[in-house]
């Protein structure tokens, strides 16, 4: 959240500061309207966005504040004690398919860094928890289609 925030805030506050110059000094260009974000986080610190004056102080009213309370349900952690950088994935991997086998049923959340790692997760874990399956599923289907 942090670094999509800084992200948004750093790409979009230069550009509308340039066009709202420009409009000021140009009478047939109208101002663009105040930029207007609603940011969502289960972990986010409020009090970093609303007491921030870099953020409010232009604002003609503090910005408006909606919480919803959450439910909470108890967590198990599980976690490798080391993991080398370098075979994480693997870890992670051997980590989630000994909690799906040897735990009840629930939930696993597993934290990756991006889209191609998580791809790439779920291909190796429908891989190793499905591909038997799948593939003895199928031969039987070809022995009775021989048979039948």
């Amino acid at each position: 959240t942090d670094v999509l925030i800084g992200w948004l805030l750093g790409a979009t506050l230069p550009l509308r500061r340039t066009v709202r110059d420009e409009a000021l000094t140009n009478a047939t260009t109208t101002p663009l309207p105040m930029l207007k974000v609603i940011i969502m986080s289960a972990t986010l610190r409020v009090s970093d966005f609303t007491s921030n004056p870099q953020l409010t102080s232009k604002l003609p009213s503090p910005p408006h504040l909606l919480t919803v309370p959450g439910r909470t349900f108890p967590v198990t952690i599980h976690h490798a004690k080391i993991t080398a950088e370098e075979e994480y994935e693997d870890v992670c991997l051997a980590k989630i398919i000994k909690i799906h086998r040897n735990l009840p049923n629930g939930g696993i959340l597993v934290f990756l860094t991006g889209k191609a790692e998580i791809e790439r997760m779920r291909y190796r874990l429908e891989q190793r928890l499905n591909g038997k399956k799948k593939s003895g599923g199928k031969k039987k289907k070809k022995r009775e289609e021989r048979t039948g």
